[in-house]
């Protein structure tokens, strides 16, 4: 609840100041201000560029609005109804120390496919496959 507001203004402040340039908007604003003649057009030289751009920022920021408000909250009620469990198991001793080695797993599995790669060595320990005789 108290991350809807900030989230939500934020995301739409910058997809409403980047819609202009998703639909291509042009503005001379040397001619406005000598001549009093904006020139205003859509498309353009520019546009070529910077309308992909800007509608690849405008639908990531709508993602990323749903994700902080659907995906967050979800983490942190998952986290939280496995905590309890946990910490009646264990009686609050180990709880956070498990919680920090889970990564930790990962990094050092990596670390160790990487170096068994690194000196030749097969990743998997099974039996090479051989390649099947062709018989005439």
């Amino acid at each position: 609840k108290t991350r809807i507001v900030p989230v939500l203004l934020t995301a739409l402040a910058a997809i409403l100041a980047l819609i202009p340039l998703a639909v291509g908007l042009n503005i001379n604003f040397i001619t406005l201000f000598t001549d009093w003649n904006p020139h205003i057009f859509f498309g353009g030289d520019n546009a070529v560029f910077w309308e992909p751009l800007a509608w690849t920022i405008i639908w990531g920021l709508m993602f990323a609005f749903f994700m902080t408000l659907l995906m967050v909250p979800t983490m942190y009620l998952i986290a939280e109804r496995l905590k309890r469990p946990m910490s009646s198991f264990f009686h609050g001793r180990w709880v956070s120390f498990f919680g920090l080695l889970g990564p930790f797993f990962f990094i050092l599995t990596g670390i160790v496919y990487g170096v068994r790669y690194l000196r030749g060595r097969p990743v998997w320990n099974g039996v090479p496959k051989e390649k099947p005789e062709l018989k005439a």
